[in-house]
């Protein structure tokens, strides 16, 4: 089940992948390292692209892959075959990861993939990258630097002709015990089109700056201060500016785990074609600029109780915005915990105003340390749409698994709620799993 997203933004949401089966051995198919760690944007190979299209699902026929060490090398290959839908042919999509530790922390690889979920062209993509690590070459801190490339190619004989375009991203950085700093830079070609990845913003480069100093008191009550800054600057290809962001951040943190934080930041916007936030309230094309902020408390993770309160907003496209977010997180003990997240974003411009409320409360019981019971409740106003889904997981040996889970979902109109309440569909499933390891 994936977490509820209400999108406010220009570009399409990126939704971590959430099936099992994919997710075993994910780090196999790592590329680029840090890159892709503040904006996911010119992935190369995105698992949710097989056996979802536009956010639905498509059967998959049969799928195979390979993930370990074959001597010094590290090797992930994927390969599987999706059912016909409608008007759209099934597809085989395929993807291979092969990496190599050099150096002393180092790693450097190669990445391919083939195929196009929608159907719409014959795409691959492929590239390399080099992770450098080095933790003596400045001080205590290590020093990271990361440097992928990427180029996509459409057969020339498709619908869309010979398209192909690149990626490049670097991203330097040191982790010290007092100072960090972070520098990015990522350019993405017109053309670049991972079909079988991710990337929502083309034609672009982005440039990213952040550094912060930690000041440990190890006091009676504050252990952490942290403060810093941050710069984001967006351009077309041609350099131009198109987005700014910029602004300071902070957070104390007492012995125990509390902290309270606040981001404080100046905004430019170069809306170049029209759109509409959460689908709904229009926004025309233009130049904006706009304050920002939020504002936030927390208690630990490790109270048996822990709790979150946020406040956010300032301008928004020549009008306001504000939001307001809650946690609560419930743990008596090992075998149970329950927690509910609150949303409620508002916009208030001169096309309109539009409240975004989402819901959403988890429950998990662990019976043993191998068997588990999760059950998920969500909401959001936007789709009217309510969920739940619950997922018992048996692993008796680490080789074998029972999982059954049941879903439903229903619509809730957002006039009348909770009273006009429709099912929409339920749904049961019960899988089998034996691993073989070689």
């Amino acid at each position: 089940l994936d977490a509820r997203q209400v999108n406010t933004g220009r570009f399409s949401l990126f939704f971590p992948e959430t099936r099992n089966f994919f997710l075993q051995d994910a780090a196999s198919y790592e590329f680029g390292g840090q890159v892709y760690r503040n904006t996911p944007n010119g992935l190369p190979f995105f698992t949710r692209r097989i056996g979802i299209v536009d956010g639905a699902p498509v059967d998959i026929v049969a799928g195979a892959k390979i993930s370990g060490k074959a001597g010094a090398f590290n090797i992930g290959a994927i390969s599987a075959r999706t059912g016909a839908q409608g008007a759209l042919d099934g597809q085989t999509l395929s993807a291979i990861r092969v990496s190599r530790n050099v150096l002393a922390e180092s790693k450097v690889g190669v990445i391919a993939t083939h195929g196009d979920p929608q159907g719409e062209a014959t795409n691959t993509v492929y590239g390399a990258d080099f992770q450098y690590r080095n933790s003596s070459l400045i001080g205590d801190g290590q020093t990271l630097v990361d440097v992928a490339y990427l180029r996509s190619e459409d057969d020339p004989d498709g619908p869309e002709g010979n398209r192909s375009g690149n990626f490049a991203g670097v991203r330097a950085a040191y982790v010290g015990d007092l100072w960090n700093t972070r520098l990015n830079f990522q350019h993405l070609g017109e053309d670049y089109a991972p079909r079988l990845g991710f990337a929502n913003r083309t034609g672009i480069r982005r440039y990213r700056a952040v550094g912060f100093r930690n000041w440990r008191v190890n006091g009676e009550r504050i252990r952490n201060i942290e403060t810093g800054a941050y710069g984001i600057v967006v351009t077309d290809l041609d350099d131009r500016a198109l987005d700014r962001d910029y602004g300071i951040f902070g957070e104390i943190e007492n012995n125990v785990g509390d902290g309270v934080e606040f981001e404080i930041g100046r905004a430019y916007e170069e809306i170049l074609e029209p759109f509409d936030i959460a689908g709904e309230l229009p926004v025309a094309a233009g130049r904006y600029r706009f304050n920002t902020y939020e504002f936030g408390l927390y208690t630990a993770e490790a109270r048996p109780v822990s709790v979150g309160a946020f406040v956010f907003g300032g301008g928004s496209y020549n009008g306001r915005r504000i939001g307001v977010s809650g946690s609560i997180d419930f743990r008596p003990s090992r075998f149970f915990r329950l927690a509910a997240e609150y949303e409620f974003e508002r916009f208030d411009l001169e096309t309109g105003a539009l409240g975004i409320h989402i819901a959403t409360v988890n429950n998990t019981i662990a019976f043993k340390p191998d068997m588990t019971l999760k059950t998920d409740l969500q909401y959001d106003n936007i789709s009217e749409t309510f969920t739940v889904f619950s997922r018992f997981a048996w692993e008796p040996i680490p080789t074998r698994e029972l999982f059954v889970s049941l879903g439903h979902s229903a619509f809730i109109d957002r006039e009348n709620f909770p009273q006009r309440y429709r099912a929409q569909a339920s749904g049961a499933a019960i899988r089998l799993g034996y691993t073989f390891r070689l």
